[in-house]
Order: structure tokens, then sequence, then C-alpha cells
């Protein structure tokens, strides 16, 4: 199906999001990761939004044509603006789905409002105790180092970069999409920023995912085998801090189980969910 972006001012910050199924009925809002925008979660949206209001924000400096705003993009910066946006649009009580840093967002804002949390399904992210920075991850967070990265992103390193997270090749569409984003200065900005901020990402997670133990929400864990910057070990340990959740790791995926294997992740997904209004 066709995305449609809509836009709005949350707490000045120019913002634009997908917005699709009944008005009234159970939110889903679904937290893309880096790279990543709204239309990493566009073949969901259609069978999702049959049952279920979606809201698929493209998160400060990874939108279309972001432009400086000034946006404090750390993670308590993205918590903020995730819940001003669910406030703006009168969301009460929330299914959140988060890929990557998607998952991370998306576990802050939990962490704050463990009663508005209705479940949980977390793609190639969760509670990582002990995890350490992928090697792209620690070139980011090296000063000059990380800006000559980004900047030198053109279509064959990018699509090298893409093949070497995951189990295929990388279709057009995904490279098309990732260019232009890391061509965008400050989609730039947005990834060193957040990266530089958080010097032990998995104690931050394990903070976040501590905070949630109590509430014990529904949650579902989607991970690819062969990822190789969030390792699948890391699948089962979500149990240690989510009782409830439900583990799928997926034989012929990467880092992007949403493109290796769209039609599994969507089932998985969808099943999850009804099983959860």
């Amino acid at each position: 199906m066709a995305i449609d972006r809509m836009r709005a001012v949350v707490g000045g910050v120019p913002t634009t999001y997908v917005e699709a199924g009944p008005p009234d009925g159970p939110v889903v809002v679904f937290l893309h990761g880096n790279p990543g925008s709204a239309d990493s979660w566009a073949h969901l949206i259609e069978p999702v939004a049959a049952f279920a209001r979606c809201i698929c924000p493209d998160m400060p400096g990874f939108g279309p044509g972001d432009e400086s705003t000034g946006f404090d993009y750390s993670l308590e910066g993205y918590r903020r603006h995730l819940a001003a946006l669910l406030d703006q649009l009168g969301v009460t009580s929330a299914h959140v789905v988060g890929h990557d840093l998607g998952g991370i967002w998306g576990l802050a804002w939990a962490a704050e409002h463990p009663d508005r949390l209705a479940s949980l399904t977390l793609m190639s992210i969760g509670a990582m105790p002990g995890y350490r920075w992928h090697r792209y991850a620690r070139l980011y967070r090296i000063p000059v180092v990380g800006e000559l990265v980004l900047r030198s992103a053109y279509k064959g390193a990018i699509k090298r970069v893409l093949a070497e997270g995951s189990t295929h090749e990388p279709p057009d569409w995904f490279v098309t999409e990732v260019l232009r984003q890391y061509r965008n200065r400050e989609t730039q900005r947005a990834v060193l920023a957040f990266y530089r901020g958080i010097p032990d990402l998995g104690a931050r997670t394990v903070e976040m995912a501590s905070a949630l133990r109590d509430r014990n929400p529904p949650t579902l864990v989607i991970w690819g085998a062969g990822d190789p910057y969030v390792p699948a070990r890391f699948a089962d340990v979500q149990k240690d801090f989510f009782p409830r959740a439900e583990t799928f790791v997926l034989p012929g995926s990467g880092h992007w189980p949403l493109v290796d294997d769209p039609e599994a992740v969507t089932g998985a997904i969808v099943t999850f969910l009804n099983r959860h209004p």
C-alpha cells in the first residue's frame, strides 16, 4: 500500500508520521531503527491496519528532507519526543514494535510509562547485558572519523555494508533509502550524536528493561540468526527480563528481518497482536 505521510509540530520539532487503520482501534506504534524510516514498515501497515490504529513516525533526523532544528539527538531527547507525539495524538495505551534503535527508543518510553504499554515487540534489539558496540558504531563514536565514514557514503559502499548485515542481496529500494538518509547532513548529525551519547548501550538497555520487570508485558522477540551487529545470542536473554517473551530466531535473516524475511515477520507480529488485543 502507498504510504502517505502526515505532518505535525511536536515540541517545536516538525515531525512526519504515517497513520492508518480504525481511529478507535488498539494502537500499534512502529519505531524504525538506523537506518530506517516509516517506510521500513510498509509491508506491515496494511495487515495490521485491518484491526488496529497504526502510527509509524519518522523519528527526528531520519525523515524525508529533515533539516536542522536543534533537536536533542540523545536517548532522553528521543524518549521525550516520542512521549510528546503520542500525547499529541491522544494515545493512552500502545503496543510498541521496535527494530534496532527503535526498540531502544520504545524501551525508554515504556520504562517511563509502564502502565501505558499494552505489549512489546523487540526486533534485533532488547536487554543486552555485556553488549559491546559493533564495528561501525565504534567508528561513529570517534570524532572526525565518524563524520568521514558517513560523508563518504555512496551507493556501492552502502550496498556492501548492507550486504554484511544481511543474508540476502539488499534490494534496490533499501539501498536507495539508506543512500538518501546518509547523504542528509541532519541524519549524519543524528547518528553521530546518538551513538556518542551512550558510552555503554548494554547497561542502558538492562536498566530500561529492568524497569518493566514488574509490568511483565506480553513480549515478542524476533532476531535474525545471522545478525553480525547485535548477535542472536541475546534473543533468549530477553526471557530473563520479560518472562512472557515469545522468541523467534529466523535462520535466514540478518540484522534486518524486515528485509530478509518480511513474510515471517509479518506473520509473527500479526498473530501476536491478535492474541493480545
